[in-house]
This record gives C-alpha cells, structure tokens and sequence, in this order.
C-alpha cells in the first residue's frame, strides 16, 4: 500500500508554490507563462526565480501544428449514496484545483465509456464499510481504472490500496492533502490556493457540520459504544422506505443511554446531513414548538396557524433529501388521538432519515424489523472499565460495586463520573455516598419509574451545590415545576411574592447570574440565548427531594400568570403565549400530581393557575390547536369552581370557552349546552343588560345560525347590538362591527339576501373611514362582503356584480396574507369567496385550482368540519363541471353525510349540499337520483324558510331541467323567474 504524507510534493514553499501554479497550468503556452511570471514578481519577489525553473522544468513541450492532443484525464468520485455529501466535496476540490475533467459516479451506476486515462477516487467512510458489510453485492470497484481511496472518517480500509485521510481535518488541511496526493500518484496537479475550496463555491465541506443543526455540544461523559452506533448507521442506510424517509427507533430501558447513543450518532455522521434538528417528543405542544424551531431556521415564514407552518416546513424538506430528524423521549403511551404521538408529526414523502429514541419497544406497523434497535445497559466489565477511566480512579473494586448498585445504566454511571470528577472525590467515596442513599432511594423505588439512579446522582450534586450557593437550589426547586426547554432566564419577578432566596435572586442581577452559573458548572443546567434547560430527570430528582412542593409550584404558577398575555386574540402577542405555553402545561401536570384538594379550602395557586389555564386555553383556539386545548380549559373550569363558585362570572367566562372550542370540533349539540349554561349564569350575575354579556349573545347567535334557527339568531344579534348602543359604544368598535357581520349571515340566511348587502356595504363603510382600506378589519369585511355578492351575483346572473365580487375577494386575500400567512383561515375564507364567483362566471378551471388547495387548507386544520364541507362541495362542483364527475360525487355524498349527522337530515345545509349534487347526478346520467336529490332539497327549504327563499332558484331551474313534461317545466322556470325578480 502506498500512503500519502500530508508533506508530499512540497519542494517549495506552499504558498508561492500554490499561487503560481493556480496561475500556468500543465498544458499553458508561452503566453500564460509570462502572464503568470508578470503577476507572481508582483506578489512573489525573488523566490518567484527558482520556482520558475522548477516548473519551466516540468512543463511538456509544446506541440507542433497538426500534432494530436494528449488523452483527456477523468477522475472519477465513486461513492455510497450516503456518502453524496462528502463525494460532492471531494469532486469540488478536485475540480477547482485540477485541470482534470471529474465525474461523480455513485455505486451501482454503469461507468462511463473511456476517454483517455481514468482514476477513480473512493470516497471510503465507515457507512460505506457497513453496507459492504451488510451486501456483498455492494462493490466500489471499477477495471481500467486506478483508484485511490479517500477516507473521510475512522473506518478500516483496503490494506492493498492507495489512501489519501481526510478524517479529521479543516476543509483547508483537506484539500491540500487530496491535491497533493494525486500529484504524487501522478494522476491529477497542483494543489490549490487559498481561495480554491469548495466552501468559498458553495459546497458545503462535512467536516464543519450540517448546514441546520439545534445539537448541543457532544457530552464528553458518553460511553462509546460503537457497535451500537454504527448499526443505526446500517439501519438509516439501509435504503428509503416505501414513503421516502427511512426512520429507526432505539428502544429499552429508562436510562440505558438510548438519548446519549442518538445524540452521538448525530454528532458522528451529522457532517453527512445538511440538516440535523433534535426534537423533544415527549409531548404534542413540545414537539410542535421544536418543529416550529426548526422551520425558523429553515426560513419558514410565520403564520398565525401552527400547523401551516408545520406543513409548509415538509414542503421545504423535500428540497434537500439529506436531513435527520432526532424525535426524542417519543410517548409510547399516548391514547389515539390525544395529540402526545410523534406519529403525528412523521414527515411522510420526505426522503430523509429519522431516529427516534422512547421506552417502548413495539413500533410494529410503523417501523420494520430492520429499524427498531434495542439498546441494553452495559457489561459488568465495559461499565467497571468507564468509571475507571472517566474519573483516572484505578480502583476496580469501587468502580465494580458502583456499576452493580447503578445497574450498568450508562446515564447513571456517566453522572457518577462526572460527580467524582467535579466534587474531585474518589470512587470509593462515592460509593460509601451510596451507601448512605440508598435506604431513601429504595424507599422511593416503583417498577415503572427508571429514573431513580440518575435521580441520586443527581441529588448529590445538587446538595454540594447547594452547600456553596444556597439560593442555587431555590432555582432548581422553582425550574422543577417547569417544562425542561426553554426556561425565561429573567422568569423572575420582583413584584411577585418568591419563596426562600428567590426573592433576593429577583432584585440582585449578580447574584441570580451567580446561581445560575454554580448550577451550569454541575452540569445541572444548560444555559443559551436567554433560556435555560434543565433535564427532566434533574427535575424529577428535585421534585422527589422538595418537602414542600406547594409553595415552589406557587411561585411558578404566580410568575406565569403575571407574564402570560392577557389578550390571547391579539395576535403580536402570540410569540410570548407559544414561549410560555409548554410551562403552563407543566405546572398544570404538577398540580395534578400534588392531588386535587378537594378538602381542604381553595389556595391561591387554584386560583391563580385557573386563571392561567383558561388564557391558555382561549390561545390554543386562537392558533386552532382545538385538541390541545381541550384538557386546559377542562382544568380550568374546575379550578375557577373551586376558587369562584359555579355561579361566578370567571366560571361562565370559562364554561363559554369551553362551548366556543366544542363548536370549532363540530360537537354542535354539547356546544349549545355549554354556551345556553355559560349565558345564564352570566347574566345572574351581571343582570340582562350588562356589556360583559356580548361575547356570550355573539356566541349564541352563531351558533343558533348553524341550527338554522334564524329568528332566535336574529333576536340574540338584536339583544347584542341595543346592549352596545346602550353602553355608548362607538359605530366603528369592532364589537358593533362583528354584530353587525352577524345579522347580516341572519337575513342573507333567511333569504334577504339585497338587505344583508346593504347592511355588509354600510359595515364596510364604517371600518374604512375609522381605520382605511389597508387595515385588516377592513380587508376582513371587504372579503365578506365580497361574498354576500359573489352570491347574489349567482342568483341573479350579474357578470358585474359577479366580477366585482371576484376581484374584491382577491384583493382582500392577498392583503391579508401578508399579515397573517397564505395559508391562514381568513385568507382561504376569501379565496372561497373568489371561488365562488368564478363558478358562476364559468371560469371552473380556475375555481378548482383555489378550491382544491382551500379544500386542502380546511382538511389539514380542521378535519372533519362544516367549513372543510362547504369549501369540499363548492370544489365538487367545480370539478363536475370540468368533467371528473366521479371524484365530486364522493365528494358531496361524503359532505352530505357529515351534515346530516351533524344537523339532522332536515338542515338547510343538507339542502345546499343537495342542490349541487342533482346536476353531478345528472351528468352521470342518473336523472331520476338526480330529480330526487334536487326535489328533497326544495322540500327541506321550504319547510324552512318558505316557498319564496332566493335558494329555491337554482333548485326549480334544475328540476326543469329534467322535467319530460313541458306545462311542469315552464310553471317552475316561471317560479324560478318571479324569486329572482323579487331580489
């Protein structure tokens, strides 16, 4: 084997050398030479003479007129396709220093037809040894060709072959030695200058890491165990799955190490990815929160709803197939549905890879047999052997005894070391430490909670902590009732009473910087960018340790509570409430552990965490996280009974939340109870008058609309609006504006469709004079009242009115999602509207593209709901008339179905959905379902709304469509024609 020093072919100084031969090439005339001896005396001064030599010396004679040209010369990069990050880097160099014509030629792929002379360089690395391992299919070799390897990484090698190392160097170092290596072989020259690597082109050299990454530093207290890595690199490279991404999970018991085995295989083969992004996952709202992280990073743009963001970050990995998403601490317990599974969030027909780390060991259906590693504690023997050499402690008996007591759990033992290494004691110290513990940790013990030999390690250093800096352990007992990411390091706050020495850490900076810093040093805590994060297991040490929990759990609700916005709905606001979210949920799960003191008399953080709760709620229904938002308010309402009274208005206020959330799940019937209980208990104690009743009338009023059950509807708007006036509140509050909104969807609904016109133009009116045409209030009502006109357009056949409509529509839904991100709700209500209007102007080609990606939108966010129906059924039209009447007709029946379960059979939307169906049926050729459906939905409305309704028109103009009797087709065109006149 032939080995490259790092030094060969240096026979001058390397930076003349590599200027002047960036300068004249092998193959140069007379002309470059001089143009090159002209620019190197500038830079280069005397040594530019003996260089000069030495390369005239070098260069091959000039060939006569005639003469053929020399063979061309290829080099060729072979490499796995896992290796595509380092093989791009490796043909850069070379290209960029090299006059040779470079190919990149991944294993499998046929070789090229020869051309002149070929040397082939093998990007060689640890993967590639794995697949050769795992196939012996799998084969780098080519005949006819010569070929070096280049070793990227620590992997073993042909012995026989020439090998260039790069394992280990900056890109600079790098370069050279692969340049300098082929010259030395002969088969490629010179080394490249400064400003030749591919970096400074674009390429990204995997030496420096992924191009994306949130991964802390790698712990230097990890337990190699290499085997174990490197069979997740197997299984990651084993080839996609069916859906594009390949995923591993790394199963076994708490604490053996599955968190340390994921980060470091993150950090050894992160250089191959160009994004590496760690993901908590033990809960919905974290995991959400990490992958909103991450499309930041990505350059995602914020949008109020967080599951567009989520989608549009998929959409941006499918540009870049060398990612890896680490899902860590997955729930492997969550109920289907309850929002805790990872498998949620699986980035499904994105080529990447994705490593999951949990306790649960049956991923059957999810991941193949091939992708579920279990990871087991260690040896006696490998655990003794760490502890002895992470402490530089040779005392085997100690090491031995602790590995036996800590149960060769790598999380533990590696505390252990870090302990004796920073408290500077021996091992058989601290195994006398153990010794006094364990009475209290055995006492502690129960069969499903693995965490508590990492919790004695930990609760060791926290009391040498303690014993330097008391106030430090005051921050850990506060910290232990928060999530573990994130922490506000100013969370303090002066004007709120604090236990212990927290208050004197709120008014003194020093001090506070001073704890924090004794806790980092113990590894304790983690601090960047403002946040601190503590592991969950430090907390959970903490918590067990805490005698008086009560008062820590009150500070942490009090200073959340103090700094959780007040107004939710306002949508500046919402980078604090998402920031603050995940501790919200967090002290809620400790009050829950602390049990629910029913007897004893309600405390302050009842009261106070109820208050928290129900903000918190009302935020997740702002940003549509209607799952999450569920048990919160479920919290909430039962600790504001407690701490206010069933009757109270804090409980109304919450129980009306809890009604506006049902209704955005579409569970209308327990919605209705929820809002007609929170309204009666309002105005007990506010009387029939009092402004605070508008949101509980505004609520009962839409829901009463989805019922259909106009008059009530109308008389609620009515009660609102005489309560606003009353109270001297402004015609330009948004208050009389949405009341407004309201008896206007009343009479457009009730078939007075010119009257909500005028009524949604005065509206607009209002809000351009109080607030101008570019606010967001206006665009909101100028989007609906673009759609009061797109269908009054319809019925009457007004192509103006129909393309003002389109226009105002669009108009409004470009403004707004400037502000609120394409894909917000209010900005697809409005291409709804624009939809609307290019049916009925016939341009259907156009309306199914906005409809599909509407339908989309509504489908992702809301699931099964009336809104995603009524934007489904107008696509269904739209795709009917484009001919795929198959597709819309599943369609319409799928709606038709969800109404009828939802409202009853006799519903006017049933009706709606009928109404477009009959022509579908008919263009099926079905005419008589088609009559059927068309004279069911002319029943249901005039049962409803009476035999004048503006609805009945499209109905009777079908209907005589399909009549074979003239006399019964022209007495319903004739119908059709005195509505329409009516309008």
């Amino acid at each position: 084997m032939h080995r490259v020093p790092a030094a060969a072919g240096l026979t001058v100084g390397l930076g003349t050398y590599a200027g002047f031969a960036a300068q004249v090439p092998p193959s140069a005339g007379a002309g470059p030479l001089a143009l090159g001896l002209f620019s190197s005396l500038v830079t280069g001064g005397g040594t530019y003479l003996g260089l000069l030599h030495e390369r005239t010396r070098r260069l091959p004679p000039a060939r006569e007129p005639g003469e053929p040209a020399p063979p061309r010369r290829t080099v060729a990069v072979s490499y796995h396709p896992a290796d595509s990050a380092y093989a791009e880097w490796v043909a850069a160099a070379v290209s960029l220093a090299t006059p040779a014509h470079v190919e990149m030629r991944p294993w499998g792929s046929p070789p090229a037809a020869p051309d002149g002379e070929t040397w082939e360089l093998v990007v060689h690395s640890s993967t590639s040894e794995i697949a050769q391992r795992g196939d012996e299919s799998q084969s780098d070799g080519r005949d006819g060709a010569r070929r070096i390897e280049v070793r990227v990484d620590s992997c073993a090698g042909d012995a026989e072959a020439d090998a260039i190392d790069i394992e280990g160097m900056a890109e600079s170092a790098a370069c050279a030695v692969i340049v300098r290596g082929l010259a030395a072989l002969d088969a490629a020259a010179p080394a490249p200058g400064p400003d030749r690597r591919p970096s400074r082109h674009g390429v990204r050299f995997p030496g420096d890491g992924p191009r994306v990454s949130n991964l802390p530093p790698p712990d230097p207290g990890f337990v190699d165990r290499d085997d174990l890595t490197r069979r997740v690199r197997a299984a990651l490279t084993r080839g996609h799955a069916p859906d594009g991404a390949t995923a591993v999970a790394l199963w076994g018991l708490g604490g053996v190490g599955k968190t340390a085995l994921a980060a470091e295989y993150a950090h050894r083969y992160g250089g191959c990815y160009d994004i590496v992004w760690w993901l908590n996952a033990e809960s919905a709202v974290e995991l959400r929160h990490g992958l909103l992280g991450l499309a930041a990073a990505l350059g995602v743009r914020e949008q109020p709803d967080a599951d567009r963001v989520v989608a549009e970050l998929w959409r941006t990995l499918r540009g870049d197939d060398r990612w890896l998403l680490v899902y860590d601490n997955a729930d492997a317990d969550a109920a289907p549905g309850a929002g805790g599974s990872p498998v949620q969030h699986w980035p499904a027909g994105r080529a990447g890879h994705v490593l999951f780390t949990s306790a649960r060991s049956d991923w059957g259906g999810l991941i193949d047999p091939g992708g579920r590693v279990e990871v087991r504690p260690m040896a006696p023997a490998t655990a003794e052997r760490f502890l002895r050499e992470g402490t530089g402690d040779d005392d085997p008996e100690a090491a031995r005894e602790i590995a036996r007591v800590l149960g060769g759990l790598p999380l533990a033992l590696a505390h252990a070391a870090a302990y004796c290494r920073q408290a500077a004691v021996p091992l058989r110290t601290y195994r006398r430490l153990l010794d006094d513990s364990l009475g209290r940790v055995l006492s502690r013990f129960r069969p499903d909670d693995r965490v508590q030999p990492v919790s004695m390690t930990w609760n060791l250093l926290l009391a040498r902590a303690g014993e330097q800096l008391p106030a430090a352990l005051d921050l850990m007992r506060l910290w232990a009732m928060l999530a573990p990411v994130g922490i506000p390091r100013d969370l303090l706050d002066p004007a709120v009473p604090l236990p212990g020495g927290l208050a004197h850490l709120a008014d003194d900076l020093v001090e506070h910087d001073l704890a924090v810093q004794r806790l980092a040093r113990y590894s304790l805590v983690t601090a960047e960018a403002g946040r601190l994060h503590v592991h969950r297991l430090v907390q959970t040490a903490v918590r067990l340790d805490t005698e008086s929990a009560e008062e820590w759990l009150e500070a942490a609700v009090a200073l959340l509570d103090r700094r959780f916005p007040r107004d939710v709905a306002d949508s500046g606001r919402w980078g604090t409430c998402a920031e603050l979210l995940p501790h919200v949920l967090a002290v809620q799960a400790r009050h829950r552990e602390q049990g629910d003191g029913e007897d004893r008399p309600p405390s302050r953080t009842e009261r106070a965490l109820g208050d928290l709760l129900h903000r918190a709620g009302s935020y997740l229904i702002e940003r549509a996280g209607y799952a999450e938002a569920r048990e919160p308010l479920e919290t909430a309402l039962a600790l504001r009974e407690r701490a206010y009274g069933r009757g109270s208005p804090q409980w109304a206020e919450t129980k009306l939340r809890q009604g506006v959330l049902l209704y955005r799940l579409a569970d209308l019937a327990a919605a209705r109870t929820a809002m007609d209980t929170a309204l009666r208990v309002r105005e007990e104690t506010a009387g029939p008058d009092d402004p605070a009743l508008f949101p509980f009338l505004v609520w009962r009023c839409r829901l009463l609309i989805e019922f259909s059950e106009l008059g009530e509807a109308r008389r609620a708007a009515e009660r609102a609006r005489r309560i606003l006036e009353s109270a001297g509140v402004p015609r330009a509050d948004l208050r009389r504006v949405e009341v407004d909104d309201l008896r206007c969807t009343v009479l457009w609904r009730g078939g007075r469709v010119r009257s909500a016109l005028e009524l949604r133009r005065r509206s607009v009116a209002v809000l351009r004079e109080a607030h101008g045409d570019g606010d967001a209030r206006t665009l909101l009502g100028l989007g609906r009242l673009a759609f009061v006109e797109a269908e009054m357009g319809s019925l009457l056949d007004d192509p103006v009115m129909l393309r003002r409509a389109r226009d105002r529509a669009a108009g409004a839904a470009a403004n707004l999602a400037r502000g609120y991100g394409d894909e917000h709700f209010e900005v697809m209500e409005q291409h709804r509207a624009e939809a609307t209007a290019l049916c009925a102007l016939g341009d259907h080609a156009a309306a199914e593209r906005l409809l599909r990606r509407v339908a989309r939108a509504f489908r992702e966010s809301l699931g099964e709901h009336p809104t995603t129906v009524a934007a489904e059924t107008l696509h269904a039209t739209a795709l009917a008339r484009l001919g795929e009447t198959g597709t819309a007709d599943a369609i319409l029946r799928r709606g038709r179905e969800l109404y009828e379960r939802l409202y009853g059979p006799g519903h006017p939307y049933v009706a709606e959905v009928l109404a477009r169906h009959g022509p579908v049926l008919a263009a099926m050729g079905d005419a008589d379902a088609a009559a059927g459906a068309l004279v069911r939905a002319r029943r249901i409305y005039e049962e409803r709304y009476g035999p004048e309704h503006p609805g009945l028109i499209p109905l009777l103009t079908g209907l005589a469509e399909l009549s074979g009797r003239p006399d019964e087709a022209a007495e319903l065109r004739e119908r059709a024609d005195r509505i329409r006149r009516r309008l």
